[in-house]
């Protein structure tokens, strides 16, 4: 895979993502049998499946895997090829065309590092997107190379809690070893925010605040993770997929349907979903 693939790779997976992002969210309405476009909860497992799913036929015609679950041990393996032969050259080391010319008699075997990791070894990926090890130099046929790390958090996760995911994803992306450049991609964690709270209103006004002042808390704390990964680059992608301020409910004598204040408070509100995208600078 040349660089202007990888480059689409990580573009399309990212339209994706947030494809199964917006159908997952539309799903729990349905199956958590609420009657407004506002959530109290969300079910992690199905927003997860949704992505799967979203990745499924995209990866399927690419030759890639997409896996739930995924040890989050092979993941970081599968940054780095298991093997690699060195050829030294043949004095003189270019033939008349300028080809190289290398020594296949006195090839050696480099192996790569163990980069299992120590403190997260039973941990899982809650998606990853790996290679086939017939179509990626280097990889026995049981290993994959690690391409995109993806991991899901519900509605109004702590802020410990995504930065520990990303904290995991961003160690992937840093990992270092003689045998080859890390090959992963990416890594998304993927949270959903609701800023209205039940049985109040919600106004245009806080929702212009509301969404500004979120994506500015992430940037400063981006930025502090780029002092700790400074070969990273760390972005927030934020997607509305609920937003209807009070002032565009509509007056009583139009809707019927709203009764009292608690219905006006039930419909107005706004929901984003955000994406934390980790990429090799």
């Amino acid at each position: 895979m040349n660089k202007e693939n990888e480059v689409r790779l990580v573009e399309d997976v990212e339209k994706l993502i947030i494809e199964g992002l917006k159908k997952g969210y539309r799903q729990n309405l349905f199956f958590t049998q609420n009657y407004t476009g506002f959530q109290s909860r969300i079910i992690e497992y199905l927003i997860t499946v949704n992505i799967a799913q979203s990745l499924e036929e995209y990866c399927f015609k690419g030759c890639l895997g997409v896996n739930l679950e995924y040890p989050l041990e092979k993941f970081y393996n599968g940054s780095f090829p298991c093997i690699k032969y060195n050829y030294p050259d043949i004095p003189p080391n270019t033939n008349k065309e300028g080809k190289k010319l290398l020594n296949y008699f006195g090839a050696t075997l480099q192996n790569r590092k163990d980069h299992n990791p120590s403190q997260n070894k039973s941990k899982r990926l809650d998606i990853a997107i790996t290679g086939d090890p017939i179509h990626t130099d280097g990889y026995l046929t049981n290993e994959r190379r690690s391409l995109v790390g993806i991991e899901i958090k519900t509605l109004n996760p702590s802020k410990a809690s995504v930065i520990k995911d990303i904290t995991r994803l961003a160690d992937a992306l840093n990992l270092e070893d003689e045998i080859s450049e890390n090959q992963i991609l990416c890594g998304f964690v993927c949270f959903f925010r609701r800023f209205d709270k039940e049985n109040e209103t919600f106004s245009q006004h806080q929702i212009n605040n509301s969404k500004k002042s979120e994506k500015n808390k992430w940037i400063k704390n981006l930025n502090d993770l780029t002092e700790i990964y400074p070969k990273l680059n760390f972005n927030i992608i934020p997607e509305v997929l609920e937003e209807s301020p009070v002032e565009n409910v509509g007056p009583f004598e139009e809707k019927p349907e709203l009764e009292n204040y608690e219905d006006y408070a039930d419909n107005s509100g706004l929901v984003i979903g955000y994406l934390i995208k980790i990429t090799h600078k």
